[in-house]
């Protein structure tokens, strides 16, 4: 019993150096070729940071997503859910206060999560840099035209 254990043993650690062995040539692999480089020209998203973090400060915020153009910002927040009786106060509070942060910019707000889904799936794109400054302004006026159609 005390071999069976002992070949047991063994075998389980081989395999686990093995495997950390292989994760180690991969990312030697990887770093040898290189980062993909960005040719795809988009804009700054410093200020949507910014402005997250502004509305991210607030008591009843519990997220926030946005990204911008060189003219408008298009932000989307969830707040906690008591405070969502008062969506419509929130929401005018904090565009006024993203407008005083950014007067070049025109300031979109909403809660609605839908258009929240696709704003991140915006964010993960520009991030990714498979969307150029055409693609990125056709989708926030997309998004822009679709927030005002549930209003």
């Amino acid at each position: 019993m005390k071999l069976f254990m002992k070949v047991a043993l063994l075998l389980v650690l081989l395999f686990g150096f093995t495997a950390c062995n292989q994760t180690d040539e991969n990312t030697e692999t990887k770093s040898k070729q290189g980062a993909k480089i960005n040719t795809a020209s988009t804009y700054d998203q410093t200020p949507a940071k910014r402005a997250e973090k502004i509305v991210k400060k607030r008591d009843e915020v519990t997220e926030a997503v946005a990204f911008n153009t060189n003219k408008q910002m298009l932000l989307t927040f969830n707040v906690k859910q008591f405070d969502r009786f008062q969506l419509k106060r929130h929401e005018k509070e904090i565009k006024q206060q993203l407008q005083k942060e950014f007067p070049k910019k025109e300031i979109n707000v909403t809660t609605d999560s839908k258009i929240t889904q696709q704003i991140g799936e915006v964010k993960s794109k520009i991030k990714m840099g498979t969307m150029s400054s055409k693609k990125l302004d056709k989708e926030m006026m997309r998004l822009i035209k679709l927030m005002n159609e549930e209003t």
